[in-house]
């Protein structure tokens, strides 16, 4: 039998130039996953916004449709209660108190305002989203969501669209 000769130091494993190659590549490749992360999450946060003043605009219409007229409020908190049938209480046209994955504190609602018909103006409302979001995230979403100045965003029954504040 042939003996095999010893390898040298040369012949076995990665040379430290490689090893760092690789080590470079894996950190550009989660740093550019991580910074997507934090964009696709605030885009996530308006959407869920958008959809909860959608929800509490039909809630406030159905609640018209029944009673006919909109719940009284002025910088009111949106929960069921607001929302509920004066009638027949055991009906409310908000399933759950909407949250605000923009709002930092999570303890912060949707405020919900009603001005009654005067001679120049019919009856309106609005609601207003309690967190701040990123003008980025608003741009394809809402009117002047790339010139907002504050991040806030409101429905307005008048024109039954968004606006950025």
């Amino acid at each position: 039998m042939q003996d095999r000769p010893t390898p040298t130091l040369y012949e076995e494993g990665f040379t430290l130039p490689e090893i760092l190659i690789v080590v470079a590549i894996i950190a550009g490749l989660a740093l550019m996953l991580l910074s997507n992360g934090a964009g696709a999450r605030q885009q996530s946060a308006t959407g869920i916004c958008l959809n909860n003043l959608r929800t509490i605009s039909t809630a406030a219409e159905q609640f018209h449709t029944a009673t006919g007229k909109y719940p009284a409020g002025t910088n009111a908190d949106v929960n069921t209660t607001l929302f509920q049938n004066p009638t027949v209480t055991t009906v409310s046209y908000l399933a759950g108190t909407p949250i605000d994955q923009a709002d930092t504190t999570q303890v912060a609602t949707y405020k919900y305002t009603y001005t009654a018909s005067t001679a120049t103006v019919g009856e309106f409302y609005t609601i207003t989203c309690p967190g701040l979001h990123p003008k980025e995230t608003l741009a394809g979403e809402v009117p002047n969501g790339a010139s907002e100045t504050t991040g806030t965003i409101q429905f307005d029954s008048r024109t039954a669209g968004l606006k950025a504040l």
